[in-house]
């Protein structure tokens, strides 16, 4: 499946907080940098690829000359992985924070803050203790605060990924999206639940990459994360708006 750039928050339309409509804003570019990452390794994965099968196919390829294409092609697929995990440890964050964004402004509440989307955890307990309403400052050193990772939200995809209610919304135009926000978020747990079940943690650290990692991770899931996290900064800017206008009125 190939990915590809996505829409963006509109931020001259939505009405929100300058902090949440930047961070959203941040987030979807940083998804489109990622995206385009993920499509030029594909892009260099099928070059070595079709470089690979033009010296089998032929007598004129040395054995060293096999040996450097099958290593260039061991290079391009460990490329692939990085941008990949690359790709999904933003794509999880964009979309855990435009799930709580628009929970909350479809409760008519205030958003919350780019940090509610981090975790705390300890050398012995990886827990997931949202720090929602935390002071980090007052912290024990104990604990490590970061964004949530990939795994984090498959873990607890209940929690960062809750369904959304569109339907209910007072604008015509803002419930007319939620059949199709609906669909991608049943095809985004569906695949958390059934196909990523045993490589929950394959997507969380850049670093763990390495030569001869042969997984080549699915591309699909952070696509479907961006893809969700974009339908919802669509949906959430007519909302805002709309509730904007309520209130004035």
């Amino acid at each position: 499946m190939a990915v590809s750039p996505q829409e963006v928050l509109d931020v001259s339309a939505a009405v929100l907080p300058t902090s949440v409509a930047a961070a959203l804003l941040d987030l979807g570019n940083a998804c489109n940098d990622a995206a385009v990452a993920v499509h030029s390794a594909t892009s260099r994965q099928l070059q070595e690829t079709a470089i690979q099968r033009a010296h089998d196919s032929t007598s004129h390829a040395g054995p060293f000359v096999q040996r450097v294409a099958h290593q260039r092609q061991q290079l391009v697929d460990q490329q692939f992985d990085q941008a990949v995990i690359a790709m999904s440890c933003v794509a999880a964050v964009y979309a855990a924070y435009a799930s709580s964004v628009a929970a909350a402004a479809l409760a008519g509440l205030d958003p919350p803050l780019p940090e509610s989307v981090v975790v705390r955890r300890t050398a012995e307990d990886d827990g997931l203790r949202t720090l929602r309403g935390t002071d980090a400052g007052a912290m024990s050193p104990l604990f490590v605060v970061e964004l949530a990772r990939p795994s984090d939200v498959m873990s607890r995809f209940d929690h960062y990924l809750p369904e959304l209610r569109f339907d209910l919304a007072v604008d015509s135009d803002v419930r007319g999206q939620h059949e199709y926000i609906a669909k991608l978020h049943r095809e985004l747990i569906t695949m958390i639940i059934y196909r990523l079940r045993d490589e929950r943690y394959a997507y969380d650290d850049v670093a763990a990459v390495g030569v001869g990692d042969f997984l080549l991770r699915r591309c699909d899931f952070p696509d479907a994360l961006h893809r969700y996290a974009t339908v919802l900064v669509v949906a959430l800017g007519m909302l805002t708006v709309q509730t904007a206008g309520g209130r004035a009125g």
